[in-house]
């Protein structure tokens, strides 16, 4: 888990990885429960690179396999911290928490940012109004949106496994336990999203 420069630097099972201004990389370095940046070929940590949980300066603050990372065009860096069950900000050197951190068992709810629950975020993305979409979720799978100081779900929540499209707030959304997902925006400003639906296939669904 070594920093400096890319050649030397080592990194642990890295997951997510975000695209920022200059180039410069940020990788969900999961395995070493981190967040990685890589500017001009070196390459700095933001946590300190112990599974835990804590807020605080960015040197000392402890993330719990992290997925994804993504960054808003003021700078601020959202993680979706996973196995803590919330999301992460980390701005100016501090990491804080938007939603209510959760260890082992986990439920997904609307609210406030400091009240809302947010269960297993493993892909993040940031729309040009500056609100923030996460896949969450772990039977149930969450499409959520944080707008302001409000967290809500957008999308699924179905109460068993399958898929259907349409309106959004009444979408059933395939809950494979085992599986990853990702978002991405398309270039007429949809939000898509690829779903395994089992072992060999995958779904991808637009939200608009």
């Amino acid at each position: 888990h070594n920093d400096g420069s890319v050649g030397s630097a080592q990194f642990a099972t890295p997951y997510g990885v975000f695209v920022g201004a200059n180039n410069t990389l940020y990788i969900a370095d999961t395995g070493n429960h981190a967040i990685r940046k890589i500017e001009n070929g070196t390459v700095t940590t933001f946590g300190s690179k112990l599974e835990g949980y804590q807020d605080g300066p960015a040197a000392t603050a402890q993330f719990r396999q992290p997925l994804d990372v993504a960054v808003a065009p003021n700078g601020d860096i959202y993680v979706a911290d996973t196995l803590n069950n919330c999301l992460r900000k980390i701005s100016q050197g501090q990491v804080s928490t938007i939603g209510l951190q959760q260890v082992g068992a986990c439920t997904t709810t609307a609210g406030s940012v400091t009240t809302a629950q947010i269960c297993r975020p493993s892909s993040l993305e940031i729309a040009p109004s500056g609100d923030i979409y996460i896949w969450a979720g772990y039977y149930q799978q969450f499409l959520m949106r944080v707008s302001g100081n409000q967290v809500s779900i957008v999308a699924g929540g179905g109460s068993s496994t399958g898929f259907v499209a349409g309106k959004a707030t009444e979408t059933l959304l395939v809950a494979n336990v085992n599986q990853d997902y990702q978002l991405s925006w398309g270039p007429g400003g949809d939000l898509y999203f690829l779903q395994p639906a089992n072992s060999w296939s995958s779904l991808i669904v637009r939200y608009s």
